[in-house]
């Protein structure tokens, strides 16, 4: 199989409360090429909703100044599926040319009642994102009604696999009740990945690390071989770095900032940029 060359990105989050203009240029200067826009309020709000064509023009703009492919809006956290603020959300990501939505479904793992709720609400979502031309990749997330390798495969049975994709992130995958092996979850899933968090994870399988375990690398998590997975058999188009704790109100430094996102940028070179290259040899 020939191997899928990733663009290497960023999500905001990294960037909390700082302007989505600063953001842009620091990823940018770092030595991204792809980046997730939070619509996350309270955590990184960088792109706001019900706002006029203007001012998505302008985002449109400063994504392209600062040489950075606009891979999706990210509502995790910030904006349900079944709210009113989705469907301001699908406008504002099919203004500034963004084809997904990145999110994920809420409700309670291991009850049937609320998977079969959250299927609904899923199928609710895509249909008016379908008439927008906008994917949802939903994301499994520890916790949610989708946390599993399992729920995330019924899932897609269950839905217009068109307008519904899957977002990997594997310390979700860590972190299940069932201690999945992230690897085996995604050579599981990797047809219907559409997008990609990475981020690492510390040896605990109860919660999420402390920061310095997220960046790839300082974690216990495999992504040599995730990485090797992803090149040779998801079709999605970037890696998007996710680090939690580096958003609004943890009183983080620019310079903090600038120093963890350097090294998660060398850090993804290492493990996908060398991938591709071998990959593109060999085949």
């Amino acid at each position: 199989m020939s191997g899928f060359v990733k663009k290497l990105g960023c999500s905001t989050i990294v960037c909390g409360e700082m302007s989505l203009e600063r953001s842009l240029a620091l990823l940018a200067e770092v030595g991204f090429q792809a980046v997730e826009l939070c619509a996350r309020p309270g955590i990184a709000n960088h792109i706001e909703l019900n706002q006029p064509s203007s001012y998505y023009a302008g985002i449109s703009e400063q994504a392209r100044s600062a040489g950075l492919a606009i891979e999706s809006i990210g509502g995790t956290g910030g904006t349900q599926l079944d709210s009113a603020e989705f469907d301001r959300l699908i406008d504002a990501a099919a203004s500034v040319g963004a084809r997904m939505i990145v999110d994920s479904t809420g409700g309670k793992s291991d009850d049937e009642a609320s998977f079969l709720r959250t299927v609904d609400k899923v199928n609710a979502a895509a249909a008016k994102c379908a008439r927008a031309g906008i994917v949802i990749a939903v994301k499994p997330h520890a916790g949610h009604a989708i946390f599993s390798t399992a729920t995330a495969l019924r899932l897609m049975k269950e839905v217009d696999r068109r307008t519904v994709a899957l977002c990997f992130e594997a310390s979700h995958f860590w972190r299940t009740p069932h201690r999945e092996d992230p690897v085996e979850a995604l050579r599981s899933l990797a047809t219907h990945v559409r997008a990609l968090r990475i981020r690492d994870q510390w040896k605990s399988r109860e919660k999420m690390g402390p920061l310095p375990t997220q960046i790839p690398g300082q974690g216990a998590l495999d992504l040599s071989t995730l990485a090797k997975v992803i090149v040779e058999m998801v079709p999605a188009e970037n890696v998007i770095v996710e680090l939690v704790g580096l958003h609004e109100g943890t009183g983080k430094s620019e310079s903090d900032r600038c120093d963890i996102l350097r090294q998660c940028a060398r850090e993804l070179a290492v493990l996908f940029r060398s991938r591709q290259t071998k990959s593109r040899i060999g085949h």
